[in-house]
């Protein structure tokens, strides 16, 4: 029987939206032409940086003002905010975070997977409790056994790594070939799961 696990972010709601309402208001002097391009650029350096920072809550603030000065460094932006101002923008977008909604699609799928009886689950990097308040908030808990949802932080391990979606199966009991995996990211979710045999 097939398993099929989704990312979180951009996959099952609009990560950008926050983003933009937390930018605007925590960086208001800088002029934005293309919220998507500068939405996909912090994207970028979320990737970037999410490897360089262990996986517990002790670093979480480092990552965070390291991917926006690796932002706003890359707008010609850099050394002009300090890291009380991009901590001021991360509780925003935190903030913004709670009042996520999962894309409707998304509801009709997971509808239709249940009906169907085939078993789901969520694979996403981040901290343990920061993920988890998004599944709470998208009320995931009503399609997505707790125990078919994984964090990376909780494995010490993260996408693009092959080996947390080994380690996912492991947990599981199933081999990585029963597992589907859907995502927005090519290296991170299409890549690293296929690297795995999913």
């Amino acid at each position: 029987m097939w398993q099929v696990f989704f990312d979180l972010d951009d996959t099952i709601y609009d990560q950008a939206q926050p983003f933009k309402i937390a930018f605007a208001k925590a960086f208001p002097q800088i002029k934005i032409d293309n919220w998507n391009q500068l939405y996909q650029l912090f994207r970028q350096k979320s990737d970037e940086v999410f490897p360089l920072y262990p996986n517990d809550c002790e670093h979480l603030e480092e990552m965070w003002i390291d991917r926006m000065n690796r932002t706003l460094s890359a707008l010609n932006e850099g050394n002009k905010y300090d890291s009380v101002t991009i901590l001021e923008f991360q509780k925003i977008y935190n903030q913004q975070l709670k009042q996520i909604v999962m894309f409707p699609e998304m509801r009709r799928l997971l509808v239709e997977l249940r009906n169907q009886k085939i078993q789901v689950g969520i694979i996403s990097n981040g901290s343990y409790e920061h993920q988890m308040n998004k599944v709470t908030t998208l009320g995931l808990q009503d399609y997505v056994a707790k125990d078919r949802i994984f964090i990376s932080a909780t494995f010490g391990v993260s996408k693009p790594d092959p080996e947390l979606f080994r380690k996912v199966g492991k947990e599981i009991g199933r081999p990585t070939d029963e597992m589907i995996y859907v995502g927005d990211n090519y290296l991170n979710d299409v890549y690293a799961a296929a690297q795995a045999g999913c």
